[in-house]
């Protein structure tokens, strides 16, 4: 049985739920200075299930789950992982070169590898460094800015609204890249740079608002199908946008001259796909909307998978702007160094959502951050999210109504042993339910990313979205597990029966 392979770390406390003033769902915080987030055409609200809730959330403390799961044992692939063809020898090199080429600071304090341990492309650092050290200095003129546009974007301006508009940041971001990808004359810098980005098919298919409908229906996730619906039409006018301004010069840019409509649509897109998981936001007062901005060398820096970050960044240096990244603790001789995405990489479908990754997000390290681990279930109908040690009040109380209509909804609810037993062994069948029938790659196709006939590359990317739907399924079965067995650890305790 699934039960039988966790290892279970006791106990709880009682709790009685009562009825308060305040919104009862769980909130995500912002670590200020921390948070690149980007969400290109993704509202930025928290996402609310079923009816809207009146009761607290219920707080428990929570075993921490320990498992094994062979066949839905993996790894995010995309989150700054290089293709294996490349030569690693030559990209470190280009890395370094870019380093000074684009003046940061300190000097060969950094460099461009793969983690051993888990494949994944970042950024390391040479030495050791103290809380408060700067790892990384660059200026702000050698980054792309939403503030800047490129003058041919000027004869399509009233399909922004205008392009001051602030709403548009990311087709004026992407417009700026799209510059600088199709200048032949461009500098070395920028080269290095272009050259050491994402495989473009690979990074497509990381992606949700580019998968087929059937791989991300097996997500299994109503919240993650949300994002990609509100993300759809207002991407479908930026890629729009920018075609209208590519072909408007058409003759001006010989990269160009000879595209279809296919390949310059190809080209939109991947632009935007490197905005959306590659931006960063800074800056953000009440003087005015905040300055968005694509960091070379910064952009290689990632958020932890499990762990907290060990770095933050700011803006700092007054008249001479620099995009600055300090560390938060001493960061060891060889270590990576990451930084918090904050809210935009909370829960598990939003990161995926934005960035194309999964966060291998450990349960149970604290409560502030179990609180923003969420995974859905259904019940009769209505759905709510739960978390590792959280439960909503109105999920209780449905449920309890469920095995006592003549309950009075005005009374306060205590949550008993056959309560709790009964929320635990529906939020377990969920879980199940997530990894009950593995998804066979090969008969799923990913949207629009292909238009050729090249069956190995298609097979990449089914392979690519599939593996990351699995991933999502996993940290949401892990959620559910983790709460279901909280409660039963609940019942044992303060069984009543």
């Amino acid at each position: 049985m699934l039960l039988s392979t966790m290892k279970l770390v006791l106990l709880l406390p009682t709790f009685v739920l009562g009825f308060p003033t305040e919104n009862c769902v769980p909130k995500m915080r912002l670590r200020k200075n921390r948070s690149p987030v980007l969400l290109t055409t993704i509202r930025a609200e928290d996402f609310r299930m079923g009816v809207k809730s009146q009761l607290s959330p219920l707080h428990f403390q929570s075993p921490l789950v320990s498992h094994r799961m062979s066949s839905l044992s993996l790894r995010s692939t995309l989150q700054e992982r290089s293709d294996s063809g490349n030569d690693k020898a030559q990209e470190t090199k280009a890395f370094l070169q870019l380093c000074e080429l684009l003046d940061v600071k300190p000097a060969g304090l950094l460099r461009l590898e793969q983690c051993k341990k888990s494949g994944i492309r970042g950024v390391f650092a040479n030495r050791s460094l103290s809380k408060g050290d700067m790892v990384m200095s660059i200026s702000l003129s050698f980054c792309l800015r939403d503030d800047q546009s490129p003058s041919w974007m000027m004869e399509i301006a009233d399909d922004l609204g205008g392009l001051c508009n602030p709403s548009a940041w990311a087709t004026r971001l992407a417009a700026i890249l799209l510059d600088r990808q199709l200048d032949r004359e461009r500098d070395h810098a920028t080269a290095l740079w272009l050259s050491l980005l994402p495989d473009p098919d690979h990074l497509r298919a990381s992606l949700p608002i580019h998968w087929s409908e059937s791989v991300l229906l097996s997500a299994q996730c109503t919240a993650l199908e949300l994002a990609v619906d509100t993300a759809f039409f207002p991407r479908a006018h930026a890629i729009e946008v920018l075609l209208k301004a590519l072909n408007s010069i058409d003759d001006a840019i010989h990269a160009i001259q000879h595209m279809n409509e296919a390949a310059r649509r190809s080209l939109c897109e991947n632009a935007l796909d490197i905005v959306q998981t590659r931006t960063s936001r800074l800056g953000e007062d009440d003087r005015g909307p905040p300055l968005r901005v694509l960091a070379p060398v910064f952009d290689f820096i990632n958020h932890p998978s499990c762990g907290s970050a060990n770095a933050y960044f700011a803006l700092e240096g007054g008249a001479s702007p620099h995009l600055v990244v300090r560390a938060t603790r001493e960061i060891t001789d060889d270590s990576e160094v990451c930084i918090d995405y904050g809210d935009s990489a909370r829960p598990g479908w939003k990161c995926l959502s934005s960035y194309g990754f999964v966060p291998n997000y450990k349960l149970g390290v604290s409560e502030e951050e179990d609180a923003t681990h969420l995974a859905e279930v259904l019940i009769e109908g209505s759905r709510y999210q739960v978390g590792p040690t959280t439960i909503p009040g109105d999920m209780v109380a449905a449920v309890a109504r469920i095995l006592d209509p003549s309950i009075d909804e005005n009374a306060p609810l205590q949550l008993t042993s056959t309560l709790a037993i009964e929320l635990a062994r529906r939020l377990s069948d969920a879980a199940s339910q997530l990894i009950a029938e593995p998804i066979d790659s090969s008969s799923l196709n990913t949207r629009n990313i292909y238009t050729g006939d090249d069956v190995e590359e298609v097979c990449v990317a089914n392979s690519v979205s599939s593996q990351l739907s699995g991933e999502l399924r996993l940290h949401q079965h892990r959620v559910l597990m983790a709460c279901s067995l909280g409660l039963r650890d609940f019942a044992t305790a303060n069984n009543d029966t």
